[in-house]
């Protein structure tokens, strides 16, 4: 668990984040800082404390000791790669004035409590904050625009599929006609054929079902011929199984 100085002031992040995607700004050299803390409840605690370090106490085996903050007495109070933006003020003024090796010349209070601090090292890094949230953004557009795509992607197979559909029914309609008109076609050759050979059969009626027959192969080719079926059509009339004249003008 992290100290309850840099757990409590996380939104300083959050302001600092905020600031830097505001106004764009450019990566920078800022300073974290290495050091360690002996937190006490009350001034009389601290006053005893600091005595006993300027009679020459070990600073690290003294926060062990007296530290009220035990995530960081554990470890002789040392905190590390903090940065001023996520300490409290008092904390982070404390820190500036020292330097690696110096501790406070007296306590100083906080809302955690009395304070004595002992800076140990400060590194400069590339501060980086800029940058994550720059590619935080564009991870964002992406996710954005992905959805973006994808739903053009869903709405556009719905729309075909749609389509796909309204062609079917009316391709199957087609087909039906078109089987339809075969076996009328047969039936009406069967006839002819019959007549040829000494059959009686009425000449007005079999002039009179051919011209109907006509009408029909006129009317299916004004509705069945349209572009939009003629490669789907031309599948059909390609299979052994179903060959005909109405398939001739799909070819």
């Amino acid at each position: 668990m992290e100290s309850q100085w840099i757990s409590a002031t996380r939104r300083a992040y959050l302001a600092l984040a905020m600031t830097l995607a505001a106004t764009h700004a450019w990566a920078e050299n800022v300073a974290e800082y290495n050091f360690r803390a002996i937190i006490a409840k009350d001034k009389a605690a601290i006053d005893q404390i600091q005595d006993k370090l300027n009679a020459g106490a070990d600073f690290g085996k003294l926060a062990m000791e007296s530290s009220i903050d035990r995530n960081s007495a554990k470890d002789g109070g040392l905190m590390k790669y903090a940065r001023v933006s996520s300490l409290q003020s008092a904390v982070a003024a404390e820190l500036e004035s020292l330097k690696p090796g110096q501790r406070s010349a007296k306590p100083r209070n906080s809302p955690f409590g009395w304070f004595v601090i002992k800076l140990e090292s400060v590194t400069m890094v590339e501060d980086d904050t800029a940058q994550r949230i720059q590619a935080h953004k564009e991870r964002g557009e992406k996710i954005r625009l992905d959805r973006e795509r994808q739903e053009k992607a869903r709405a556009e197979y719905e729309e075909a599929q749609a389509r796909f559909e309204e062609d079917k029914a009316k391709f199957e309609s087609c087909a039906r006609r078109a089987a339809d008109l075969e076996g009328e076609n047969d039936e009406l050759n069967r006839r002819i054929k019959m007549y040829n050979v000494g059959a009686e059969y009425n000449v007005s009626e079999l002039r009179s079902d051919q011209a109907r027959l006509k009408r029909k192969v006129s009317s299916f080719e004004h509705d069945c011929s349209e572009v939009a079926y003629n490669d789907e059509i031309a599948k059909v009339c390609s299979h052994p199984a179903y060959q005909s004249r109405w398939c001739s003008a799909f070819r």
